[in-house]
């Protein structure tokens, strides 16, 4: 996000009337604010063991390790914020947010594989992007300065779904591969068998992929799932297995309201850049969740 504010002007940090004007709760909502268009925080200010928070009119999923995943419906509602828990980050529905596992440096950091979160909005599509350049140099001319970008863009119907990531600005610079895609809000259950490549066999770790129907999430791996280098355009396809006539529903995600407290046991798309020091701040104090 840094590098497209320094390349087109913009916010980094924002509070939620930048993103939701209309919506007058947001006036004076004055502790949380947006990282970016796509990434919400609740700051917990104070010591208490739970926080009123506004989220406004979007889909909207837990980032806390407690209930990660998670939709949380839109409204005033009220978590759980015990010593042992984390604060309340949410991403919003209908944005992809490239991600870095962090490490001890920015160095190290950038030769960690990508994965890509992608969050569903409620037509089950979602896209963003990603800048990418050495990390080094500080741009004097930003025209001339070598850069990667690429856009996402993903949408889902009954039959399956596509991943389309094109490379709008290339470089001659090293960039990882990406190696995890992880959805929310995901309604189908996947059949990993059929993943595609730009129509060849996508390199996807049956082992470590897996659908969690109670949590509608989504987990692919493989690696070097998706090479990004010297690539003008990837198309990443998967089906969904058909559902047996005796299977029974998916059993429904419980969300807070405003007379309840979020425990840690239930529960258009935008162009939008995480760069790699600002998000492992943030993704630090995120413990990677367990499949159930």
């Amino acid at each position: 996000m840094h590098f497209e504010a320094a390349l087109n002007g913009g916010t980094v940090l924002r509070p939620l009337f930048f993103e939701f004007p209309s919506d007058t709760n947001t006036l004076d909502t004055s502790y949380q604010f947006m990282w970016g268009a796509a990434i919400m925080v609740a700051p917990v200010v104070e010591k208490t063991s739970s926080m009123p928070t506004y989220l406004p009119s979007a889909k909207w999923y837990s980032l806390r390790s407690e209930d990660y995943g998670v939709e949380v419906a839109a409204g005033k509602t009220v978590f759980s914020t015990r010593v042992n828990e984390g604060i309340p980050v949410l991403v919003r529905g209908g944005y992809c947010v490239p991600r870095q596992v962090p490490n001890e440096t920015a160095a190290a950091s950038r030769k960690s594989a990508f994965d890509l979160l992608i969050a569903l909005n409620i037509e089950g599509s979602a896209s963003g992007q990603l800048y990418w350049d050495d990390g080094e140099r500080i741009p004097q001319n930003l025209a001339s300065h070598p850069f990667y970008n690429f856009k996402f863009s993903f949408s889902a119907t009954n039959d399956g779904c596509t991943l389309r990531i094109v490379t709008i600005k290339q470089a001659e610079l090293w960039i990882p591969s990406m190696d995890v895609i992880e959805i929310f809000g995901y309604e189908f259950e996947p059949d990993f068998t059929t993943a595609k490549l730009n129509g060849e066999s996508a390199k996807v770790d049956l082992k470590k992929s897996r659908w969690n129907q109670e949590r509608k999430l989504v987990h692919i791996e493989g690696p070097g799932l998706i090479g990004l280098q010297r690539r003008l355009l990837a198309t990443f396809t998967w089906e969904h297995k058909r559902p047996s006539t005796t299977s029974s529903a998916a059993p429904s995600t419980s969300t807070t309201s405003t007379s309840t407290v979020a425990t840690t046991s239930t529960t258009s798309g935008f162009d939008l850049t995480l760069d790699l020091p600002t998000f492992g701040l943030l993704n630090s104090q995120l413990q990677k969740y367990k499949m159930t």
